[in-house]
């Protein structure tokens, strides 16, 4: 079970990538 913080920093690090391209 992955940790629910894990999963947001990844949401928020996508969501980065696609605000900077």
């Amino acid at each position: 079970m992955p940790n629910i913080s894990e999963i947001i920093d990844s949401i928020n690090r996508r969501s980065m990538a696609e605000i900077i391209t």
